[in-house]
């Protein structure tokens, strides 16, 4: 394998798994100055004024948005400017190989959490990637990276929902507790100073142990 180019899965169609995601083992390694365009194969350059670090992948998460775009019913919002091929996955755990010579944050070996340039989730499952640092946050060691590469856009989400919408002693109630967003939301909610916290799933211990003070199962409580 080339040293500019590195293994990825890459989505040539769309809706049939099988046929359309390929791993290609000889896709453009992306590099500070430059991203890959899926359509012709070529590295283009980015925007200017823009912090990006290059990140060796440990993990990548996928989700509902991946699907979304998966589907080709969002191209319109979704899909990359260049369209198809481009690489899935829209979260990521990795280590920093690469930073810009004005980085101030992030230190070469940092180990960070990623979410996609949104509203575009793509660009992850890759052996590198190239990440905007205002999208990523450092990861403390003690979480696998299987587990981290799950939280850059769920956690930000909820963290932003509670930030904006739960005040001291506010009493929330949360509708589908043990999903993505739901479980995140839980445990911000708690810490941005909810004084009593009510919640549906039908996963009652997972969401009892987020703290939630009233756990209700609706399939057999109204």
């Amino acid at each position: 394998q080339q040293q500019n180019n590195m293994k990825a899965a890459i989505a040539t169609g769309t809706e049939n798994i099988d046929q359309y995601i390929h791993v290609k083992e000889d896709w453009p390694k992306p590099t500070l100055a430059t991203a890959v365009d899926g359509k012709t194969g070529k590295l283009v350059s980015k925007l200017p004024n823009e912090r990006h670090l290059i990140v060796k992948v440990l993990a990548c998460a996928l989700a509902p948005g991946d699907c979304r775009l998966f589907s080709g019913k969002t191209d319109l919002v979704q899909l990359p400017k260049w369209g198809r091929p481009y690489v899935i996955g829209s979260d990521l755990c990795g280590i920093v190989e690469e930073i810009s010579s004005d980085e101030p944050y992030f230190q070469v070996g940092d180990k960070i959490i990623a979410r996609f340039d949104e509203p575009q989730p793509h660009g992850m499952c890759a052996e590198y990637a190239c990440v905007k640092a205002r999208f990523s946050e450092k990861c403390p060691a003690s979480i696998p990276a299987t587990q981290a590469c799950t939280l850059p856009a769920s956690a930000a989400a909820a963290r932003l929902i509670a930030q904006t919408l739960v005040k001291p002693d506010s009493r929330v109630l949360l509708l589908g507790a043990s999903g993505g967003l739901g479980t995140f939301v839980c445990q911000y909610a708690k810490l941005y100073g909810a004084s009593y916290l009510a919640a549906t799933t039908t996963q009652t211990e997972l969401v009892q142990s987020l703290g939630v003070d009233r756990v209700i199962d609706y399939r057999t409580e109204n």
